[in-house]
């Protein structure tokens, strides 16, 4: 926890030699406004930046693999992430409370933890073809989050996975998909459900 509730200046550089950001390294230490990450970073640690109220938007460079658990929770002023193609995972709750609007999940992550994007700013998700589980409560709260299809490799969608995404009405359920946990969706404002017949 190297800079853990301590205050530190506006402009966050983290230079290309560093390989991991530690647990907890920037967790709430004020005055954080901007994050410039290295390209030599290839892992991001527990709640990392958790809690920086001031920064707006992040770029994670090329290179990181992992970012983890809480890495960026309660950053409620963030509305802009981009991830690299050479991501492979992203932990429980990373971006749980944050002001994102929109993600594109890149095709290396195989698993979108629980609570990973609940918020109840986002309103568009783009999901690779290779995701196979959606863990519990992944979108749980994401009120504004638009429709869209459910990738045809998903094998598991996980509890309350969608509750509380009030704008989804209709759900396509796709052919891969093995395993369904319980009350995945609202059942509130769910009007339609498929299942692909090969299912």
């Amino acid at each position: 926890s190297s800079f853990h509730e301590c205050k530190i200046t506006p402009e966050l550089v983290i230079p290309g030699k560093v390989k991991e950001i530690g647990d907890h390294a920037f967790s709430y230490s004020g005055g954080i406004e901007t994050i410039s990450i290295g390209k030599g970073v290839r892992r991001i640690g527990i709640g990392a930046f958790q809690g920086q109220e001031r920064v707006e938007n992040v770029v994670v460079p090329d290179g990181v693999e992992t970012i983890g658990n809480f890495c960026f929770s309660n950053c409620y002023n963030l509305t802009s992430v981009i991830l690299p193609s050479s991501l492979k995972e992203i932990g429980t709750g990373a971006f749980q409370g944050t002001g994102l609007k929109e993600i594109e999940i890149p095709s290396g992550v195989k698993v979108i933890e629980s609570y990973t994007f609940q918020s109840y700013q986002l309103v568009k998700v783009s999901l690779p073809k290779t995701l196979k589980r959606i863990e519990t409560s992944a979108f749980n709260g994401c009120h504004m989050l638009e429709p869209f299809q459910l990738p045809e490799g998903l094998e598991y969608l996980g509890d309350r996975a969608f509750s509380g995404c009030r704008k989804i009405s209709e759900v396509f359920i796709p052919a891969g998909v093995k395993e369904i946990g319980k009350s995945p969706y609202d059942s509130r404002a769910i009007t339609s459900i498929k299942v692909d017949p090969r299912n």
